[in-house]
């Protein structure tokens, strides 16, 4: 996320509409479906920061565009800590057996 910028047209029933970046520049094409939280619905006036990208026609519009107030959350993966649980047991179990503190049965 590169770019700030704010909302400066917006058709909710449509779904679209368009952000003028911070300092000058032409309005950037913004969907609905480029919004990283799609629970609450874009108003007018709002500051967005956005990445730039284009569309099938070259034309520049935004994608994962986001509130200033999100916070990202880091995701982990399913599993992921009990892999990494089951990775350091085994690490000990075979630390102990080599040096000697556990028998191998």
């Amino acid at each position: 996320m590169g770019c700030k910028g704010t909302l400066t047209s917006w058709d909710d029933e449509k779904g679209f509409g368009f952000i003028t970046p911070e300092g000058a520049g032409k309005r950037i094409f913004v969907h609905i479906k480029s919004f990283t939280n799609r629970r609450q619905r874009p108003e007018l006036h709002q500051i967005v920061s956005y990445s730039l990208s284009s569309d099938n026609q070259g034309r520049p519009c935004a994608v994962q565009v986001a509130l200033p107030h999100e916070k990202r959350k880091l995701k982990m993966k399913k599993g992921t800590c009990s892999y990494t649980i089951a990775f350091f047991f085994l690490a000990a179990v075979t630390c102990s057996f080599f040096a000697g503190k556990i028998p191998l049965l």
